[in-house]
């Protein structure tokens, strides 16, 4: 996507030193004309949103480059994460795994991804092979347990924030496209 106006776009470098001014960067250039309890309620989903996503740029991307993309829309805000690192592979709560490029017969599909204390998150596959994540809290009845923490625990926190959260990936180049979208 070529940066445009109502659009702001970065390269993410490897780097944790450049962490915090990468994620800093990115939400200065949020132009929200809300309240000011509404305004920082999304700034601060943003932030959990792109530290999730930046993490996940640099826990799976190896060496290629990350970038972050945010378009403006009318009432919401669109976060893309694209990578040509690693594909996405998921174990699934019954123990089946799914890499990508998906099979065809893996699309058209529901599947739990995990089933824990407090969350339930699921993958909803289309016929185009385009990923959704879906949450279903589950009731509390005792405290959380932090050495079950699931390796994908960073897509529980972004579907819990977004409107909708998606992967695609892109064969035809090797991306892989995250996106996170708000409504506000």
């Amino acid at each position: 996507m070529k940066e445009g106006p109502g659009q702001k776009k970065i390269t993410i470098q490897a780097d944790p030193q450049l962490f915090g001014r990468q994620v800093d960067e990115l939400l200065s250039s949020i132009p929200l004309e809300l309240s000011g309890e509404e305004t920082a309620s999304v700034l601060q989903k943003c932030k959990w949103i792109l530290i999730e996503l930046i993490t996940n740029g640099y826990k799976h991307s190896g060496d290629a480059d990350t970038t972050i993309s945010m378009e403006f829309v009318t009432n919401g805000l669109e976060i893309i994460k694209e990578d040509c690192g690693c594909p996405l592979q998921l174990v699934l709560h019954d123990g089946e795994s799914l890499h990508w490029p998906l099979h065809p017969r893996d699309h058209n599909r529901n599947a739990c991804i995990l089933k824990e204390e407090l969350n339930e998150l699921y993958l909803n596959i289309n016929q185009d092979g385009v990923a959704s994540f879906t949450m279903a809290a589950l009731p509390e009845n005792e405290p959380y347990n932090l050495d079950n923490l699931n390796e994908h625990f960073g897509f529980i926190i972004i579907t819990r924030l977004c409107h909708s959260f998606t992967y695609v990936f892109e064969a035809s180049t090797g991306k892989n496209i995250f996106k996170a979208v708000l409504s506000y």
